[in-house]
């Protein structure tokens, strides 16, 4: 072997491994040099107007001073996962190994329809959401919502969701005439309104979410 060859490969390596170093610096370089000239092209927001009326770029910068998902009852949740399981159960003894359920089998396509439904329901209804923010209390059961906005609360109390008042859970009209939206039989707040029913609505925390409704609905801070 040369010996004296080494001393160039050597050299030759170290250039070559600062050219890359340089390169990869110039493309760096660059690549900041068009984002700053990208930012400096962009127009310039005006949030002026946006700001004042409580929105920034298009969306809602209102504060929200509570936040909470109530899941449907366990019992709930068993009722439906046994009516569903059985029914399918039934759809596949029936279309897959022909074996009749029953002495009058229900068709095939009832059972399909009876399935579908259920699970659509349950896809609905398993959770309660609630949102109180600067302008509204809004409580979403699935696609329906209740909105109420802090004009129209009288007073807010914690209550009991009762099987004798309200027959189960779901979307419900009580026989004090109240108009409920529950997950579960147990806690929940009664809000009084100026206009419509009196609403019901199932919380994990009735005491401290009816005293927060109370003390926003006659601060100066609500919009």
């Amino acid at each position: 072997m040369n010996l004296s060859f080494c001393p160039f490969v050597l050299i030759v390596h170290i250039n070559s491994w600062r050219s890359l170093e340089l390169l990869n610096f110039a493309f760096k370089t660059h690549k900041i040099a068009l984002e700053l000239q990208n930012d400096a092209a962009a127009p310039e927001k005006d949030f002026s107007t946006s700001e004042k009326n409580g929105f920034i770029g298009g969306y809602s910068a209102l504060e929200v001073y509570y936040r909470e998902s109530v899941w449907m009852s366990w019992w709930v949740w068993g009722l439906f996962m046994g009516v569903v399981g059985f029914s399918s159960f039934a759809l596949i003894l029936q279309s897959v190994f022909g074996i009749p359920v029953g002495t009058r089998p229900a068709p095939n396509y009832l059972l399909l329809i009876l399935i579908l439904t259920l699970v659509l329901i349950f896809a609905n209804f398993r959770k309660l959401s609630i949102t109180v923010d600067a302008q509204k209390i809004e409580v979403n059961y699935g696609t329906i919502k209740r909105i109420i906005s802090w004009n129209d609360v009288v007073s807010c109390e914690p209550t009991r969701a009762k099987f004798a008042v309200y027959g189960g859970v779901g979307i419900r009209l009580g026989i004090d005439k109240s108009l409920a939206f529950t997950t579960l039989l147990g806690n929940a707040v009664k809000i009084a309104t100026r206009n419509g029913l009196p609403f019901v609505f199932s919380t994990n925390n009735p005491e401290k979410l009816s005293k927060l409704i109370n003390e926003y609905s006659t601060s100066e801070r609500i919009i």
